[in-house]
């Protein structure tokens, strides 16, 4: 798998908000992470990194530490998938590991925002919207899905 981009995680590794993405307050900035995954002919190296003054990381960055190495590449992983369409994945992976349920699911997640120009993000539409969110890119569900980033798809 090859990837490059930015992420806005709605919600950490314990569902609590970290970008409101409904929120278009001038107060409001969305923070994103940047994704990288390189692979090389013997390994890859994968990369998470946010700018050193975004506070809104902290707390994620503080339970993505804790984890296994193998946790950290699921999450990574999951993230891909759920947020982004910029995958580029090789021919050599198994067909069967593609068309995995839980993975076509996480690969379909697309957040639209249709904001009505007088309303605001207090509206109980948008809040409702928000938690409609939250509760579709929880990063809680990584474990649901084949972590092309593990030992067990490297390609040989």
């Amino acid at each position: 798998m090859a990837f490059q981009d930015c992420i806005a995680l709605i919600t950490d590794l314990e569902g609590n908000i970290i970008n409101n993405i409904y929120d278009m307050s001038d107060k409001n900035v969305v923070s994103e992470v940047h994704v990288c995954v390189f692979p090389l002919e013997e390994s890859s190296v994968v990369m998470l990194f946010v700018d050193s003054q975004d506070k809104k990381y902290r707390k994620f960055y503080k339970q993505f530490t804790k984890l296994t190495q193998n946790d950290k590449l699921g999450i990574v992983n999951y993230m891909i998938f759920l947020y982004s369409e910029n995958i580029f994945i090789s021919k050599e992976i198994d067909e069967s590991v593609l068309n995995n349920e839980n993975l076509a699911d996480a690969a379909k997640q697309t957040e639209q925002i249709f904001l009505d120009d007088d309303a605001t993000y207090d509206d109980a539409p948008y809040k409702e919207m928000l938690e409609t969110a939250s509760s579709d890119f929880n990063l809680m569900n990584w474990g649901d899905v084949p972590n092309l980033l593990s030992e067990e798809y490297a390609l040989t």
